[in-house]
Formats: C-alpha cells, sequence, structure tokens
C-alpha cells in the first residue's frame, strides 16, 4: 500500500516539474530580452532598435518627404509604427519667423496636429536636452477609426539648421507594454556622431 502511494507521489511530483518547465520555457521565450542592432544615417544620426522590428523599404514618397527609417511591430506583438525623418533649412525658416528654431518646430506641430488627426488630445509637452541637442517631446492621442491611438513624437534639433523627428505609436490600451519595449530604446540611444 506504501509503495503504492509512493508511486502516486512520485507521478504528482514529476507533471508538477513537467508542467513548470513548460511554463518556464514558455515565459522565457514570451520575455527573451530585446537585442539590439544600431540604424547610422550619414553620420548625422544613430540610434539604436529592437532587431525584432520590421524594417520597412521606403518608398519613393516616403524618400521625397526625407524619411529615413520606418519600422512595423514585431513578430506576435500588438501592431505599432515607428518612423525618423529630417528638415533641413531651418536657419532661413527661423529667421524669417524671428523665432528659435525649435520653438518654431513646436509651435507649428501644435498648430497642424489637431487639423491632421481626428480627435487630437494632447497630453504632454516637454523641452530638454538630448545628448547635448535642443528637444522637444510630445505624447498625444488621436482616433483612428474606432480606436484611440497614442503617439511619442520627438523632435530633436542636430544643429541650427537640421532637425529630425521620431514618431512613434501604438493603440493607446498597447502603447505603455511596446513603449518600454520597442519604443524607448530607440529615443534613449539617440545620438550625433
Amino acid at each position: 500500500m506504501q509503495d503504492k502511494h509512493k508511486k502516486l507521489w512520485t507521478r504528482r511530483v514529476f507533471i508538477i516539474l513537467v508542467m513548470l518547465m513548460a511554463l518556464g520555457t514558455y515565459l522565457f521565450i514570451i520575455r527573451k530580452p530585446v537585442v539590439l542592432s544600431t540604424f547610422s544615417y550619414d553620420s548625422r544620426l544613430q540610434f539604436n532598435y529592437s532587431q525584432r522590428l520590421e524594417l520597412q523599404t521606403l518608398s519613393d514618397k516616403d524618400k521625397k518627404d526625407q524619411f529615413i527609417f520606418r519600422a512595423t511591430e514585431a513578430p506576435n506583438s500588438a501592431p505599432f509604427l515607428v518612423t525618423v525623418r529630417y528638415e533641413e533649412g531651418l536657419e532661413a525658416i527661423s529667421a524669417l519667423a524671428k523665432q528659435p528654431p525649435l520653438d518654431l518646430l513646436v509651435n507649428n506641430s501644435q498648430k497642424a496636429y489637431p487639423q491632421r488627426f481626428p480627435g487630437y488630445k494632447e497630453e504632454s509637452v516637454r523641452q530638454f536636452e538630448l545628448n547635448g541637442h535642443e528637444a522637444a517631446e510630445t505624447y498625444f492621442t488621436y482616433k483612428n477609426n474606432a480606436e484611440r491611438i497614442k503617439q511619442r513624437f520627438l523632435i530633436v534639433l542636430r544643429d541650427s539648421d537640421i532637425a529630425f523627428y521620431v514618431a512613434a505609436q501604438a493603440k493607446e490600451t498597447d502603447f505603455e507594454k511596446i513603449n518600454n519595449t520597442y519604443f524607448q530604446p530607440i529615443f534613449e540611444s539617440i545620438d550625433f556622431p
């Protein structure tokens, strides 16, 4: 009788161990560390991004609009989009407007975005220094069909004549997790070699 209980107990322990190993393997696969690659543009800008991102080929229109990077969600992730573009010739525009370049760009964004994004709602705006360069970051939401989208938009001046724009967006319900996993490594690593 005691031998029968011992076999039953051994089976239960074995089943529990197998289930724990399967759960551990599953969690390891789901939470595997984010491996980063470096994106560099013409010795003007560089940043790190997750190798799990799906890099998109830039269209002729993207290139004309001065986009230099476009990536979408990683496999098994909620949908999102990250884009980077630049603008040159800010000194002349800034002189005409009689505003510092960053103030001009932030003001223009705040005027244009409510018309560009249906249901636009600004959450926060801050100006700061990013690796020795003037920057401004805006978080906002907007409506896309029936869903609320949240975007993190960064303007960073390489110098007084060139600005880079980094936009990262996802469904509002998924934004925090995606921001922490995929967007934050990009924004934290932006540098100008």
